[in-house]
């Protein structure tokens, strides 16, 4: 469980608030929430997509860097770069860096970020391993 620590929108005191992120269905989707010990309001907030960068920050900052580690080579690189410039929105010179990178970590993020990624590449039939920057790759 990971934690940040905000005011309560109802009475403004300090208060934990729960965060997290996963991937579902190919889509990142996010929460907050917090019940207030002072005056009872309770808030739950969920969200797809673009996670607010408060809440990315305490996911990077709790569970560290992942990366997507692609090994293919040939068109299989190509379509992996194709794939990867559509998600992320790359620019040209971006997506020609991250070719390079092959075979390696193209890509950084949180967790979730990373395995939606390796889903999208799985539907290509492309393979790769999200492992923490660092580390292992995960199960």
């Amino acid at each position: 469980m990971i934690v940040i620590k905000r005011s309560c929108q109802s009475c403004g005191k300090p208060l934990n608030v729960t965060v997290g992120q996963e991937m579902i269905d190919g889509r990142i989707v996010w929460y907050e929430s917090y019940d207030c010990p002072y005056c009872g309001s309770r808030t739950e907030v969920d969200g797809k997509d673009d996670t607010p960068d408060e809440i990315r920050n305490a996911l990077l900052a709790e569970e560290g860097e992942w990366g997507l580690n692609i090994s293919e080579n040939g068109p299989q690189a190509i379509q992996a770069i194709k794939t990867l410039r559509e998600a992320l929105g790359l620019s040209l010179s971006e997506a020609q860096a991250a070719k390079k990178k092959i075979p390696g970590i193209v890509a950084t993020g949180t967790r979730a970020e990373m395995e939606r990624l390796r889903y999208l590449l799985s539907s290509s039939n492309i393979q790769s391993l999200v492992m923490k920057v660092g580390g292992y790759p995960s199960s």
